[in-house]
């Protein structure tokens, strides 16, 4: 396994924004600077002019709204990344207001697909089907107590947790209505959440094609 610093992750944003908003800084002072010895060498102004400063005020006000502009959008997904990279390291909670992974933009950039990549790292092991591993904690206990039955599948169609109550998948049938495996297969491609009913389903009886 390899060993990382999770307060080192959380620091890496704040050192480097602060770091680009330095060089930015820098920046306007040498363009402002540039733009002074100009207006000197090829106007009739000059620093006693009012209209000298006015010019350069102007520049480094206008410059420095679009550099902001420009950098707050270029660096938002990098923010969001580390973002969630740090959430995940520490096991800390959602303390920051998540992308949205569908979103049309997110989608064509591919910022989702890399987000998507990064919360595929946070997930539970895997288990077989027939060996489903139980957790004990307290929401175990509480589930194992439930009435009705829950089921935890992997991205991989794996099991990895169901209560006593969870019935087998495959002996559920249903009458003119998706199979469970077509649900959410379907959703799974364009949502991040999906809730359906079904009707009941009946006990198994005696000839299983009147079901």
């Amino acid at each position: 396994m390899i060993d990382y610093n999770p307060q080192k992750i959380r620091q890496y944003w704040p050192k480097f924004r602060n770091k680009v908003i330095l060089n930015l800084f820098l920046f306007q002072i040498f363009s402002a600077l540039f733009l002074a010895v100009m207006l000197c060498s090829l106007t009739d102004l000059q620093a006693t002019d009012l209209n000298f400063w006015l010019a350069i005020g102007a520049h480094t006000l206008v410059s420095g709204l679009v550099l902001w502009t420009v950098q707050a959008i270029v660096l938002k997904p990098q923010r969001d990344i580390l973002n969630i990279m740090s959430q995940i390291s520490s096991g800390s909670g959602n303390t920051h207001k998540a992308p949205d992974l569908n979103s049309e933009h997110n989608i064509e950039t591919g910022l989702s697909d890399v987000l998507r990549f990064i919360y595929s790292l946070d997930v539970t092991p895997e288990t077989t089907d027939d060996n489903a591993e139980k957790i004990a904690n307290p929401l175990n206990i509480i589930l194992d107590s439930s009435q009705i039955g829950v089921l935890a599948i992997s991205q991989k169609n794996h099991i990895v947790y169901k209560n006593e109550n969870t019935p087998n998948i495959e002996d559920l049938i249903f009458t003119n209505q998706k199979s469970i495996a077509s649900w959410i297969k379907k959703a799974r491609e364009s949502k991040i959440s999906d809730s359906i009913s079904w009707k009941r389903i009946p006990d198994d009886v005696a000839e299983n094609d009147e079901r």
